[in-house]
């Protein structure tokens, strides 16, 4: 088996007795302002080739030699890291050699999440910028809990009106029914 590497300096081909092949996906929270960094951190891979890619275009390259390439929206690389100027889904390809003298292959894709999202989505009534204090423009600001509570509270009060005016409609009923006196023995002149 063969793995083709992509080396600042041009391709090179290793033949390797078998190769492994694994792909994950990470997320990462991107800030507002700042920088921007989606960060490998399962295992220590700077012995390792890696590149990072934006749509199936390269845009970083970190090798071993200190032989790192990056373009935009890269600002720099590090083994494991790449800093964006923007939030973007981008994916790390990494190729090591094993003990054994394989080579194997990680592939990971890491989805940039908007912490402005993540807010509104955790803390409406938090965010702030353009937002209102009940969260993003268009909502209302309660949570599916608020709603579910107000509910609640509106079925209980019809139920207790409901009983209220059966309680008196008996109440009524029973005072308009005249009761019969007990005969009276009227005496005979």
């Amino acid at each position: 088996m063969c793995a083709l590497l992509l080396t600042a300096g041009g391709l090179a081909l290793l033949l390797v007795p078998s190769a492994s092949y694994r792909e994950v996906s990470e997320s990462y929270l991107c800030p507002r302002t700042g920088r921007v960094e989606p960060r490998y951190r399962e295992q220590n891979i700077s012995t390792c080739e890696q590149t990072w890619d934006l749509n199936n275009t390269r845009i970083a390259i970190y090798d071993m030699d200190k032989n790192h390439t990056c373009t935009p929206p890269c600002r720099e690389v590090s083994s494991g890291t790449v800093v964006l100027d923007t939030c973007e889904n981008v994916t790390l390809t990494f190729f090591c050699e094993t003990s054994a003298g394989r080579v194997a292959e990680t592939r990971v894709h890491f989805t940039g999440i908007d912490s402005r999202k993540e807010e509104v989505e955790n803390h409406p009534g938090t965010t702030k910028g353009t937002e209102g204090p009940s969260g993003p423009p268009g909502s209302s600001g309660l949570g599916g809990a608020a709603v579910a509570v107000i509910v609640v509270v509106i079925v209980a009060l019809i139920v207790l009106a409901i009983v209220i005016l059966c309680y008196r409609r008996q109440r009524r009923s029973a005072q308009s029914v005249p009761q019969e006196d007990p005969p009276v023995d009227v005496p005979e002149p």
